[in-house]
């Protein structure tokens, strides 16, 4: 994989780099009056490979974050989580409102503290949407990474995670295998091929048009 990859703007269908996209988010679609409070907020993993940019509203807890990190990225058996103090291991109670949070202060986040999955949370501009049902809304998000399949260089849709690092193959080859209980499915999420993640809950993928 290349830490350089590009990312889709949710709201216009731009694509850009990470470095890039929280400008081209200021400077193109946040500018909005509303009545809505807001938070700007850059996530991504501690390979900085996968990323995310959301809006949530300021008046929502950590416990609102927690339930959408989950969904988008990492939920497989309901594995505990804890965001805490980069450095330490000073846990944030869930409760804490977001508000609270000046910008560009970072959190640490992780989930199952056996096959950890580790996030870094940070807070970057307060801003205003018109009001909306779901705290969260996505802004944008790196483009799906592409594998190709060990055996014969077709996309691979599956990870073999009986071995480090898991060897990928297309639909055709992960059938023909004998043993497929260790088979994966390939996703958009830094939890990929770890425990049982699948990406089921993840219903944040861009779509053109909609």
């Amino acid at each position: 994989m290349t830490r350089q990859q590009k990312g889709t703007c949710y709201l216009c269908g731009h694509e850009t780099a990470k470095a890039y996209m929280g400008r081209h988010l200021l400077s193109t679609h946040l500018k909005e009056d509303g009545d809505q409070e807001c938070i700007l907020v850059k996530i991504e993993d501690e390979h900085k490979e996968y990323w995310l940019f959301i809006d949530i509203a300021a008046s929502s807890s950590l416990a609102t974050l927690d339930s959408f990190l989950r969904s988008v990225w990492l939920e497989c058996c309901g594995h505990m989580s804890a965001f805490m103090i980069p450095g330490t291991y000073e846990e944030v109670g869930m409760s804490r409102k977001l508000s609270g949070f000046a910008p560009g202060v970072t959190l640490r986040y992780e989930y199952d503290f056996g096959s950890t999955t580790t996030l870094f949370i940070t807070f970057l501009q307060r801003t205003s949407r018109p009001a909306q049902r779901a705290s969260v809304r996505v802004l944008a998000r790196n483009a799906p990474y592409e594998f190709t399949c060990e055996k014969c260089g077709k996309p691979a849709k599956y990870t073999d995670v009986s071995g480090w690092p898991g060897v990928m193959y297309c639909t055709r080859c992960a059938n023909k295998l004998v043993d497929s209980a260790y088979l994966l499915p390939i996703t958009n999420s830094p939890r990929m091929g770890v425990c049982g993640y699948c990406g089921e809950f993840d219903k944040y993928q861009y779509r053109p048009g909609k």
